[in-house]
């Protein structure tokens, strides 16, 4: 995901003075007419690059779980926020997080053989290995008869390392 300069974020009064919240639908809508902004109507637009809620204020595209942070906090984030499951923008689904700990809590690339995170096959043992990756380094956790065993390694190990931040394989 793009980074945008924080020191350009607008105060949060501001944006509060835009736009409404509602934290069980996860939806931001504006409060006023202004430019495109129309009263009453749902703010931001799906990002199709990254799959993330952007919301445009004062010229700035904003991921919305930013805005939602600092409408619901006071404050803008100072690092992350990580969504516990999936993208949706509800306030419990939201929390304060570490680029590593957002990380962790990342599901399998969609470009991986086996479809699961830290597992692939060796071919030449015909077993499946388990590896993670925490504090820059590549952990090995073993080689298993079968992907489910390894899958299990994985899980144990990303609840070792990430805590609440971690997702199954």
């Amino acid at each position: 995901m793009a980074r945008f300069d924080i020191s350009k974020r607008p105060p949060v009064e501001k944006v509060r003075s835009l736009l409404d919240y509602d934290p069980l639908t996860g939806i931001l809508r504006w409060k006023k007419n202004t430019g495109r902004a129309i009263k009453g109507r749902e703010a931001g637009s799906i990002d199709p690059s990254t799959g993330y809620h952007r919301t445009r204020i004062f010229g700035q595209a904003i991921v919305s779980h930013h805005v939602i942070w600092a409408i619901m906090t006071g404050e803008w984030p100072p690092e992350e926020v990580d969504h516990r499951t999936g993208k949706s923008n509800e306030w419990a689904n939201l929390r304060k997080a570490t680029r590593s700990t957002n990380m962790a809590n990342r599901g399998a690339q969609p470009d991986t053989v086996t479809g699961t995170k830290g597992v692939s096959y060796h071919k030449v043992t015909g077993k499946w290995q388990a590896q993670i990756g925490f504090r820059k380094k590549n952990h090995y956790l073993g080689t298993f008869d079968t992907i489910e065993e390894a899958k299990a390694a994985y899980d144990v190990a990303a609840k070792h390392y990430f805590g609440e931040f971690a997702r199954p394989a």
